[in-house]
């Protein structure tokens, strides 16, 4: 009987060992993978669990103007402004390198569409101007691939249109990187609850994106 007791106190530590291991090495692995080119926000939007804090920072300047349907926005701390639906958030992230508006929808619903801009310091802009379009131009370890859509210039800053495409359930996104030099550049990100949304609202964010200007 002692045996008996011994051999299972053994399998015992053994299989909590083992689970320690293992939560360990997944706890490494999904430190290392989320620490990709995607921010923590797009982390987030990817997983449709994003709690909004709704605010404005007292840093930077909105004016609407009349009957146009349209916010004037600039951020002085990022060094942009933008024109974005009156109709729609702008979502304070207490961040110096991160901005978010949104329509007020649920993120987990049906009409969900939402604009992130960040300040991508990665220097993967070059990358992105000299790919042909159609063309994988990131691929991420998590599975999620940054496709080239085509080059353009907004509002005299070169730029770079491009879809994600994730192996996650989520959000459908494109963006488009806007130069502020050689190497940093502004990601402005689209999100939609579904690609369908994103398509017939086409007109919509090309006004958004036209409306960009870079301070610098």
């Amino acid at each position: 009987m002692a045996k008996s007791s011994k051999t299972k106190l053994s399998k015992g530590i053994f299989l909590i060992g083992s689970a320690v291991i293992i939560i360990l090495i997944l706890s490494f692995y999904l430190i290392n993978v989320a620490g990709t080119r995607l921010s923590e926000q797009d982390i987030i939007l990817q997983n449709k669990t994003l709690t909004p804090t709704v605010g404005v920072s007292p840093s930077i300047s909105q004016t609407t103007t009349s009957g146009s349907g349209f916010v004037s926005y600039e951020n002085p701390t990022m060094n942009f402004r933008l024109d974005y639906p009156s109709n729609w958030n702008h979502i304070f992230l207490s961040s110096l390198i991160n901005d978010r508006f949104d329509n007020n929808a649920d993120i987990n619903g049906s009409s969900y569409m939402g604009l992130n801009v960040t300040v991508d310091s990665t220097g993967d802009l070059p990358k992105f101007l000299s790919a042909a379009p159609g063309n994988v131009v990131l691929k991420l370890e998590n599975g999620i691939t940054y496709k080239k859509v085509a080059n353009l210039t907004v509002n005299g800053h070169e730029a770079a249109e491009y879809d994600i495409y994730s192996p996650f359930p989520g959000l459908y996104q494109f963006g488009y990187l806007v130069s502020i030099n050689n190497e940093n550049a502004f990601d402005v990100l689209f999100s939609c609850s579904t690609q369908k949304l994103c398509d017939s609202n086409q007109q919509l964010f090309e006004k958004i994106v036209n409306s960009f200007t870079s301070l610098n």
